[in-house]
């Protein structure tokens, strides 16, 4: 069966989230932590896209991006199949990583752009988080 079509929408900043399958933890060591980041810097650079927050739990992702609408899909999909390839390799996982697509919500006026801002901000117990422009 084939799956429903994305809804697209006009908006540049997206709730993005990201899970594992069968919320598999997606990080087993600080070491996978990092590499998750490192991958996002890497792709953020070549597909032009601006990452306001994030929030890496052990089994799911938490992104606040903004970028060209078009451009959105083709990132995620970059840092997924980077990622899933490091982590099935290193762990020898075979399939897929990531549970379905990701979700996407569209934030579409500054009380929105907060709101998912506080809420990914928030939602950690014990991970690694950051509010700032990605940088290094």
């Amino acid at each position: 069966m084939s799956r429903i079509p994305r809804c697209r929408t006009l908006s540049e900043v997206n709730h993005i989230i990201m899970r594992g399958i069968g919320h598999v933890d997606l990080f087993l060591t600080e070491e996978d932590f990092r590499r998750f980041l490192n991958t996002l810097m890497r792709f953020k650079k070549t597909d032009a896209v601006t990452i306001s927050a994030y929030c890496l739990m052990n089994n799911h992702i938490h992104l606040l991006l903004q970028a060209n609408p078009e451009q959105i899909p083709v990132f995620l999909k970059r840092v997924e199949v980077s990622y899933a390839f490091y982590f099935n390799g290193l762990y020898s996982h075979t399939g897929h990583l990531f549970q379905n697509r990701y979700k996407s919500r569209a934030v579409l006026d500054d009380s929105g752009y907060l709101t998912v801002l506080r809420y990914i901000l928030r939602n950690p117990e014990e991970v690694i988080c950051n509010q700032a422009q990605l940088s290094y």
